[in-house]
């Protein structure tokens, strides 16, 4: 068959081109940066959808970026207060140095969810913080 001969198949880059419009936008997970106490605190819950999601915190030096790793505990409660959902606690586990993670944080309904950040450093000081996340 000559090389400009057509077929009724379309070309594989045509097929490709169409497949790349009509795949949906990739989903992102939540990830606020803020200060909590002392600390810059990046927080990730991915896949920011109802069910079970992963939540990731890292805590670090706002000046130098170093990861700090003197964290006693870390707790995560999650609630939703527009559709009358208290809030469940759960401990972060420590993941590696200033990083602690819950593995499975379920959102179950969508909308805004509070999660409430409790970091302990020591006997006495412990600095909480609010944060909002969109679940879809």
């Amino acid at each position: 068959m000559p090389s400009s001969c057509r077929t009724g198949a379309p070309s594989r880059r045509s097929a490709s081109a169409r497949a790349n419009v009509d795949l949906p936008a990739p989903e992102r997970p939540s990830t606020p940066t803020t200060r909590v106490g002392p600390q810059e605190l990046q927080l990730t819950v991915d896949p920011a959808r109802v069910g079970a999601n992963e939540v990731h915190l890292y805590l670090t030096d706002p000046r130098s970026g170093a990861q700090l790793d003197d964290a006693k505990e870390v707790d995560v409660s999650a609630a939703l207060p527009a559709k009358g959902i208290g809030a469940s606690e759960v401990k972060a586990s420590k993941a590696g140095p200033g990083h602690y993670i819950v593995p499975a944080l379920t959102l179950g309904v969508p909308g805004t969810w509070t999660l409430t950040l409790s970091v302990r450093v020591s006997d006495f000081d412990e600095y909480t913080k609010k944060l909002e996340v969109k679940v879809r």
